[in-house]
This record gives C-alpha cells, structure tokens and sequence, in this order.
C-alpha cells in the first residue's frame, strides 16, 4: 500500500508541474525572499530541554530566571536571522501545491517555537532595562505572522493570528517600563504593521490547492487509492465518493459543487463581521444536513460525498480573525490610556464595531487595565490585559 500511495503522490506530482510550468514567472531577485531567512532561522533553532520548553511558554508577567536567560542567549543567532526576514517584504515559503492536501508545513511548527523564542528574549530584555531591544523583538514577532499568514493556507492563517497573540499579549504585559517616546514607537509600528491575511483568502487559497489538487488526481488514479489519500474513513462517505468517482458525470456534479460550497463559504467570510457569523452559522447547518443526507442515501447524493469529505466550516476561525484583529487594536488603544488617559485610548476604535473599547482597572493588580470589546468570543467579551504602572 505504501509503494501504491507513493506511485499515486509521483503521479499527481507530475501532472501538477506539467500545468504549472508554463505559467510560471522568473523570479527577479532570488535572495529578496523572508522565507529564506526564516529557514535558516529555523535550522539554528536551540535544542530544547524539558526545562526549556517550560520556560519558553511562561507568561510574560511571570518573574525572569536563569534558564529563560540562558535560552535566550542560545537563541541569539536564530533571532537575528529572524529580525533579517522580518525586514524583507516578500516572502514565499516554496510550498509544493501539487500535493494538496497532504502538502507538509514544516514552516508552520517551527514558526511558532520562534515566535515564542523572540517572546522569551523580548521578556528578558524588559526585565535588563533594554526596552527598545523588546520592542524590536515584538515588532519582528509580528511581521513573521504577517509572513506566516500571507497568501497561506487557512491552518497557516490560524498560525499567524497566533504569533500576533504572542507579540501583543508580550507587549501588554510591559507598556509600565517603557517611557512615552519608546510607547510612541511601539505604536507607530503596531500601525505601519501590514493587515494580517482574512480567514476569507485563507479560504481561498484551499479552494485552490486542495480543489485544483482533487481536480487533477481524481481521474487519474484508482478509488481506493483516492480514498485514501483524502483519508475517508466513513462508510456513506466511502461509498458515495467512490460512485462519484466511477462516473464521470456524478465526478463533474461533484467538483461544481465542491468549488459552489467554497465559493458561498468565502463569500460570506468577506461580510461584516456580524453578518459573516450569521451568515456562516446557516451555512454550518446545512452543511450538518447535507453530511447526514449522504449518510442515509450514498448513492442518491454521491455528489455531495467530495463537499461533506473536505469541506472545512469557518464559523469559528472567522471569530478568531475578528479577535486578533482587536487585539491588535486594544494594544494601540492601552498604549495611548498610559500617556493620554481615555480620551487619547478613545481615538483608536475597535476596528470590528467601531465603538471605543470599554477601559477599567483589573481589581487586586494595581497598574493593570482590561479593555474590553462587545465582540463576544465564547460568549466572553475579547478583552486584553495591560500593566501600564
């Protein structure tokens, strides 16, 4: 089976290079690419101990010990390659689309253990009095999410809006020690940072790797070895897919609606958010009812199999775009409280609802504020916490 499935990957490989290549541009600067930077980053990753990998976690109000510094200092070389790709624009990981999906993101894992790393360091340098080295820190930790996140998958997206959470959960925790001139820097480049990529282009780049993916293999290679590869476990599915499969006319129903299911999925992805999360919920539901349609009757709805097999639903990442989104925002908005007070916090809106954030002091933590939107993420206010004295 395993020499199979491999027969299986080298053919769709092959058909996938023949379509592409003569597409393909040139590109005109080979070295003006952050990926290549973060790569090397990667390969310089520290080795990781169990103490380590507790430390690197901690959260940025916990004290600073020896082994977050010693790590720190491990990682210097990893984060100056990482502060290099920062500063480059483009950046393209070199992803093989061709495999769809079942394409690897090794870029993904190792991202996040930077992302992490160049937290730790930020941490410790407040803790030294180095808040403008932080604040470079901070600042190259969220331009890798931009990378991450831009033209990515929706799983790559999601690893985005994580690092940006690592950056501003970091930064909250230390506006106390910086002074008005470094909180003034901070701010302006949280604002000429570039918008993180939409769960709804996350969307669509799936549409395009895993739909041009099935589109490309699904003729070309036996049913069970398709089967596999898009890992159907369930039996409806299984046999609706397989009927779909065998007959070119059902496979050509299924394909349309597979790229009719994305299609409406990234068209309400790309609504205000309050119509978006209305608008996706519905979708849901009828996605539950079309997946137990084809579990009573496989055969009478084996074109809807391929929808119910590899269709994702988004009603969630779309609330975790609005919440990093506003996140983001709520730092601008803590930055400005400590110099400015409301009124100066006021002026950076919630960028969901336009509304200014809701500000008051967190009860027992002297110098904490909590900002607070009436965007709810698990029936919860997204709110962001900041030590400003």
């Amino acid at each position: 089976m395993k020499y199979k499935r491999t027969i299986v990957w080298m053919m769709a490989a092959m058909i996938a290079a023949t379509a592409r290549g003569a597409t393909a541009a040139e590109p005109t600067d080979l070295g003006h690419n952050a990926a290549l930077k973060y790569w090397q980053a990667f390969a310089m990753l520290p080795q990781m101990s169990d103490a380590d990998n507790k430390a690197v976690v901690a959260p940025p109000t916990a004290a600073v010990d020896d082994t977050q510094r010693a790590l720190a200092d491990r990682a210097e070389f990893s984060l100056k390659l990482m502060a290099e790709g920062a500063a480059i624009g483009p950046c393209d990981w070199g992803l093989n689309d061709s495999d769809g999906p079942a394409m690897l993101l090794p870029h993904a894992g190792k991202s996040r253990e930077l992302s992490r790393l160049a937290a730790l360091r930020a941490n410790v340098r407040f803790a030294d009095g180095n808040a403008d080295g932080a604040i470079d820190d901070l600042v190259a930790t969220f331009c890798l999410g931009h990378h991450m996140a831009d033209h990515g998958l929706l799983i790559e997206v999601l690893v985005g809006y994580a690092t940006d959470a690592v950056a501003v959960d970091t930064g909250a925790a230390h506006l106390q020690v910086m002074s008005t001139k470094q909180h003034a820097r901070f701010a302006e480049a949280i604002a000429k940072l570039p918008p993180l990529a939409s769960t709804a282009e996350g969307m669509t780049r799936e549409k395009a790797v895993f739909g041009g993916w099935f589109k490309r293999v699904a003729k070309d290679v036996a049913v069970k070895d398709l089967l596999d590869m898009l890992g159907v476990g369930d039996a409806a599915q299984t046999k609706g897919l397989a009927k779909a499969l065998a007959d070119p006319k059902t496979l050509q129903a299924a394909i349309a609606r597979f790229d009719a299911a994305y299609d409406t999925q990234i068209e309400a992805m790309r609504l205000p958010y309050a119509e978006s999360i209305k608008r996706l919920a519905a979708i849901e539901r009828q996605f539950g009812e079309l997946s137990k349609q084809v579990k009573a009757d496989p055969d009478g709805h084996a074109a809807d199999a391929i929808v119910v097999a590899l269709m994702p639903t988004a009603t969630r990442v779309r609330t975790v775009e609005a919440k990093t989104v506003i996140r983001r925002a709520m730092l601008r908005a803590a930055i400005a409280y400590a110099d400015g007070g409301a009124d100066a916090a006021a002026k950076v809106a919630d960028p969901v609802t336009g509304k200014a954030f809701e500000i008051s002091p967190v009860g027992g933590q002297p110098g904490w504020i909590e900002l607070k939107s009436t965007v709810l993420d698990n029936d919860k206010p997204v709110s962001l916490r900041a030590r400003i004295g």
